[in-house]
């Protein structure tokens, strides 16, 4: 079965993931760093490394681009951007 673990390398998916994968389970687990991701590959896990978020001024969630987000990400930060600006204003 393919098991997804939001926070794989947190302190419970730390112990978890390797028990799934033992019984023989297919898992794909979230990270916030891109550095621990090399521990999920190390426990046969394909890592996920999620684009960050912040909060902008007016309170708004506004998505940053992740390295190698490439030019749709950046166009879609660009816009968020800007819609948080003319709400501001």
């Amino acid at each position: 079965m393919k098991v997804f673990v939001a926070g794989a390398t947190g302190a419970l998916g730390r112990r978890l993931v390797p028990v799934l994968i033992e019984r023989g389970h297919e898992v794909v687990g979230t990270t916030r760093t891109p550095g621990k991701a090399d521990a999920l590959r190390a426990a046969d896990a394909r890592p996920v490394v999620p684009m960050p978020w912040t909060v902008t001024p007016s309170g708004r969630p506004s998505s940053r681009p992740s390295p190698g987000g490439g030019r749709r990400a950046d166009k879609q930060n660009s816009e968020q951007e800007r819609h948080s600006k003319e709400d501001e204003g």
